[in-house]
């Protein structure tokens, strides 16, 4: 799955502050974001790290971060699609949120906000990042790959960062095969998934944790 992430913007997590947020939410946290490459951004990934762990431990934070929201101003009025990679309740939780529109060289302030006990999560890929795209599929001449005991791959080498969140297959018996990405060099598995479905179509199996 071929994403496009931009990295561009430089920000800082301020200090907790008690300023209005949504009907529902108790804590709300300026985040100020600045764009430094001289050039105006849509639909931007922004990537950032802060700490969950003290939250959590404060019972500030649900302990699954399904309270956790962006919001384009204090009020919540418009919330950001966004996904959290990594690292819940620890010091460096990494995030992904994606935003509007980030003027050129420019600084702005989207808001974070959490505190909401009975909220369910919202954290997903999906309308975050750009896609899905399929490595294949979409180059593919339409046929079915290989025969019933064939193994059948491709060589690549991406140029920009990707996010790989699910497996799929195209093969012409409608048999379960596993799909593995490993590293050319050293031969290494990076991840392996087993992907079912009918034959002579694509199928695919998302991963429990994108890589």
């Amino acid at each position: 799955m071929k994403i496009k992430l931009l990295f561009a913007a430089a920000f800082l997590l301020t200090s907790i502050a008690a300023i209005a947020q949504p009907s529902g939410w108790t804590y709300s946290v300026p985040v100020n974001v600045t764009e430094n490459s001289g050039t105006t951004v849509t639909s931007y990934q922004l990537r950032f790290t802060f700490d969950s762990q003290t939250l959590i431990a404060g019972g500030q934070m649900q302990a699954s971060g399904n309270d956790l929201r962006f919001g384009k101003d204090c009020s919540g009025n418009t919330l950001y699609n966004y996904w959290i990679e990594s690292g819940l309740n620890t010091a460096s939780t990494v995030v992904w949120v994606k935003i509007d529109t980030l003027y050129a060289s420019s600084t702005r302030t989207i808001h974070m906000f959490y505190g909401n006990p009975s909220a369910p999560s919202v954290t997903a890929v999906a309308g975050t990042f750009f896609g899905p795209n399929s490595s294949t599929d979409s180059v593919a001449t339409g046929g079915a790959g290989g025969v019933g005991n064939s193994q059948r791959g491709f060589r690549f080498s991406p140029n920009e960062d990707l996010l790989v969140t699910a497996f799929g297959k195209d093969e012409p018996t409608g048999t379960t095969r596993y799909v593995t990405l490993f590293n050319f060099v050293t031969q290494a598995i990076v991840t392996q998934q087993q992907v079912s479905g009918p034959a002579g179509q694509y199928s695919y199996q998302n991963l429990t944790n994108p890589i």
